[in-house]
């Protein structure tokens, strides 16, 4: 049986309300090691990441400010430069068959609960890299109260064309933000040069684009009529209203190498969903795998004792919530700026 092991690489900006479970989920899964390049943070991301290394080793983290600002005037895309510096160090260290590439707000999410990602690795054969589309999350309604548990029976969903992939390691040139530039020597084997998609079937040029890691309008199609069996990458844009808005502050640092000030907000975000059954779709899990899955979890906090440090970081969301309110009162232009990011919100214009 082939050994595998998964490195789980991502960059962080005030995600410390996020990272708890963000960490206990993937290595749940399978992942065996992950890093964390903080950046830009003005919450208590590295009082949490303190807390939960001392707990468990296989989490690190890194205070990346310096080299996003080093990126900043250089003109270089920080998101890029960190995925593919990981991946250097990744192969100088030898230990890892594969990569794993992923946000804060994206958890990696099996067909079925206690299944795991070495396991489905090893069902696609040799295959080079795999692809798990991203679905956004929808709640019920607008009232939605923030902070509220989601791995649960169902979980509601809005497939997306885009993926998020892991790629065997040895045949990866490149990190995307979403996918792998393969080896040249990977791609004339044409024999190991395989990409799948999580419902098993071969991403290539006719189905896909930018190195298979967007989906043509056909393929996703076929996702979705699988997507109740299938893995897949739930990408937590929504939550809730107040969580949504507050995330919108974040900004995108990746611009500021173009020398785009209008670095406000995360303009691309497209609005605030709630959950549409006549358009969207709902994944379910069996109530045995949704307990012992949230009772593993409540187990993993007790372990960090990090209570306290939770509630700070939720409560620095929603201060975030009432500075965004407070400079919506100030310049009441952003509305209109940001229409498209506020539709749907209780600022929608």
């Amino acid at each position: 049986m082939e050994e595998i092991k998964i490195k789980l690489i991502a960059i962080a900006k005030n995600e410390a309300a996020n990272l708890p479970q963000w960490v206990f989920h993937h290595f749940r899964i399978g992942v065996d090691s992950i890093d964390v390049y903080i950046n830009g943070s003005s919450d208590n991301s590295l009082e949490i990441s303190r807390k939960i290394n001392s707990f468990e080793p296989r989490f690190k983290f890194y205070d990346a400010d310096h080299r996003l600002k080093k990126c900043a005037l250089k003109g270089k895309n920080f998101q890029k430069h960190i995925y593919n510096r990981a991946l250097k160090k990744c192969k100088r260290d030898g230990s890892f068959s594969h990569l794993l590439v992923l946000d804060l707000d994206e958890y990696l999410m099996p067909d079925k609960l206690e299944h795991n990602l070495k396991d489905m690795i090893r069902s696609t054969g040799k295959a080079s890299v795999i692809a798990f589309p991203w679905c956004f999350d929808a709640p019920n309604s607008s009232k939605t109260e923030p902070f509220q548990e989601f791995i649960c029976t169902k979980i509601n969903l809005e497939p997306h064309h885009i993926v998020k992939s892991v790629g065997r390691l040895s045949e990866i040139k490149k990190v995307l933000p979403h996918g792998f530039i393969l080896s040249s020597k990977s791609i004339q084997s044409s024999i190991r040069a395989k990409r799948i998609l999580s419902s098993g079937i071969e991403i290539n040029q006719n189905n896909s684009r930018i190195h298979g890691s967007h989906l043509s309008q056909k393929l996703l199609n076929v996702f979705k009529n699988k997507v109740s069996e299938s893995w897949f990458t739930l990408h937590r844009v929504n939550k809730s209203e107040a969580e949504y808005l507050a995330s919108l502050l974040k900004g995108r640092p990746s611009k500021v190498a173009k020398k785009d000030f209008n670095l406000l907000m995360k303009n691309n975000r497209k609005g605030f969903k709630v959950f549409n059954p006549k358009t969207m779709y709902q994944k379910t899990y069996s109530s045995i795998s949704v307990s012992n899955y949230n009772s593993d979890y409540n187990k993993f906090l007790q372990h960090l004792n990090i209570k306290i440090e939770l509630e700070r970081s939720q409560k620095f969301i929603l201060t975030q919530l009432d500075k965004l309110d407070n400079l919506i009162k100030e310049n009441p232009i952003i509305i209109n700026t940001f229409a498209k990011q506020f539709a749907g919100t209780r600022y929608s214009p």
